[in-house]
């Protein structure tokens, strides 16, 4: 009977979970970390209210609005799709053993292992190609086509009275760091222990510093107005995008038994770069756009329809170069 009791006592003290402990941790680490995330993103808000003008605030609104339809259309899927793809594919590679539970794994991993490895990160430098490539067609020809585009949508008292079509211009050139800091930080996010997040988590707080800080010489000091607030957020997402190519360059680098000859040629920022033969038809698509945006310019539907034209030629002989 006292046998009986004391192994009834025994399985009342072992504990029991509803959810996967690991899982559950990573969890309410991921959500901790988007709401910070939620919070920097509306930072620049606060940052325009106390800095700026009413002009100038809204001058930004309308740009934002307008720009941030990119993000959400085009490349929040990408990201979401990315994170959830890295997420499954690596779950065998990335998750740490019971032994160590505060950084990426050390231990040595099989072939088939080392394949998915390669694959994963072919892909992400496909990604990462594409966003380039995307970045590029908004930094050369998108900036010469936003008066055309903002006194279509509102007309010449938005276009031709107020600094929009240069502040979105400036934002054209933003668009790209926005693509490239959604697929690398979603890759980290699928692939870094909780231990990794919150280290992510703490250096974002720095990089909000940092933008803070470039916002008020940008706006107050130079006085560049709703231009300072978008270079101000170039600032904060170059420097992310900093912190997360270096994870990404450090988890596929990892000595994990095998050879990272061919992985240092994937990881690398070049492998990522267009070719000179595309960058100087991007560049004489921009010189060409900047061109017919001067002379031709977009006062009347005739105008707007030439500006346009020449655009479309530009971009079907970027095209044949790519």
């Amino acid at each position: 009977m006292l046998k009986v009791l004391s192994l009834w006592f025994d399985s009342r003290r072992v504990r029991t979970y509803w959810f996967d402990p690991y899982l559950l941790n990573l969890a309410t680490t991921m959500t901790k970390q988007s709401l910070l995330k939620h919070l920097l993103t509306e930072g620049d808000k606060m940052l325009v209210t106390a800095l700026s003008s009413d002009t100038d605030q809204g001058v930004y609104a309308f740009v934002a609005n307008y720009g941030s339809l990119i993000a959400r259309i085009l490349f929040q899927p990408l990201e979401e799709t990315g994170r959830t793809l890295f997420s499954k594919v690596l779950a065998d590679i990335n998750r740490p053993s019971p032994s160590d539970t505060t950084s990426l794994p050390t231990s040595h991993i099989t072939a088939a292992q080392h394949t998915t490895l390669l694959t994963s990160a072919q892909l992400l430098l496909t990604l990462l190609q594409l966003h380039t490539l995307l970045g590029l067609v908004f930094l050369t020809l998108a900036t010469n086509y936003t008066g055309t585009l903002i006194d279509l949508l509102v007309g010449p008292r938005w276009s031709l009275a107020h600094p929009a079509p240069h502040v979105l211009s400036i934002y054209c050139a933003y668009i790209p760091v926005m693509g490239i800091n959604g697929i690398t930080e979603a890759f980290v996010q699928a692939v870094a222990s909780d231990t990794d997040l919150g280290t992510l988590s703490r250096f974002m707080i720095l990089f909000s510093v940092a933008f803070v800080g470039a916002g008020y010489v940008f706006m107050r000091v130079l006085g560049w107005g709703a231009v300072g607030l978008v270079a101000a957020n170039g600032v904060n997402l170059g420097l992310r995008v900093m912190y997360s190519w270096n994870y990404i360059r450090k988890y596929y680098l990892l000595d994990r038994g095998h050879d990272l000859a061919e992985m240092r040629s994937i990881v690398s920022v070049m492998a990522w770069w267009p070719s000179w033969e595309t960058m100087a038809a991007f560049v004489g698509a921009w010189a060409v756009t900047a061109w017919s945006e001067r002379t031709v310019g977009w006062a009347t539907m005739t105008d707007k329809a030439r500006h346009v034209a020449v655009g479309a030629v530009c971009g079907v002989a970027v095209l044949a170069v790519v």
